[in-house]
């Protein structure tokens, strides 16, 4: 017993003489703690539109906008995000005054959004405008729109004739820079920028408008081409 114990102590400080070098080899041996890369950052989802609703005409044109009296217009809509199962109240106004309300359900469209369409005309002269709202529900929020005002018109002018027609045609006319009075009367001034305007347009030359002269001017027909724009803005 007494030998066993001798061999232990002559063995004893070699064996931790041992145990450091293993400990310093794996320290020298071994590469630096690896650090573990960071997680990538959540993905946020994109934020989606505000719900909005615009409307648009057709078949309105001119610059003021018109139409003829007795013409069909159309009223488009578009409602974001849609909504299964929703309606619109659309409205008309003439001259401030409702004159017709109809509600519409909203169809989907392939970018997410929906749409409806409205055709509206009237026989009587005046400025209109479509005002639409959807009202709150459970899926989606109170949206409201109006339209661009417009003013339907009647198109047989001439000499004598007189009102908001009168004042409209004499408005397109100048903004194509045709000299006119925007007085409502169709003088013999109105007359004469009536002819000029016929002339450029290639039509009869006659001091009277009608549907052919209103076509052209929705669509910005019979404008002309100023070669030197420095010398003034009209053409007589």
């Amino acid at each position: 017993m007494g030998r066993v114990k001798r061999v232990l102590r002559l063995l004893a400080p070699g064996a931790a003489v041992l145990v450091v070098t293993l400990a310093a080899s794996a320290t020298v041996s071994g590469a630096a703690p690896v650090t573990p890369p960071a997680p990538p950052p959540p993905v946020t989802p994109p934020t989606p539109p505000a719900p909005r609703m615009k409307l648009e005409l057709q078949r309105v044109g001119g610059l003021p906008l018109f139409a003829l009296m007795g013409t069909r217009i159309v009223l488009r809509g578009v409602v974001t995000p849609y909504v299964a199962g929703q309606k619109v109240k659309v409205s008309f106004y003439r001259e401030s005054r409702k004159v017709t309300v109809k509600i519409v359900s909203v169809l989907p469209m392939r970018n997410g959004s929906g749409q409806f369409r409205i055709s509206f005309t009237s026989r009587d002269a005046g400025l209109v405008q479509a005002r639409a709202a959807h009202y709150a529900t459970l899926e989606q929020p109170l949206l409201t729109a109006r339209s661009p005002r417009f003013r339907f018109v009647w198109p047989n002018l001439g000499p004598g004739s007189q009102g908001q027609s009168v004042r409209l045609l004499q408005s397109e006319l100048n903004a194509l820079h045709y000299v006119v009075p925007l007085s409502g009367i169709f003088d013999e001034a109105t007359g004469r920028a009536m002819v000029a305007y016929r002339k450029v347009a290639g039509l009869e030359r006659v001091p009277y408008a009608g549907k052919g002269v209103f076509d052209r001017l929705a669509h910005g027909g019979g404008a002309f081409h100023v070669h030197y724009p420095g010398d003034g803005r009209h053409v007589e």
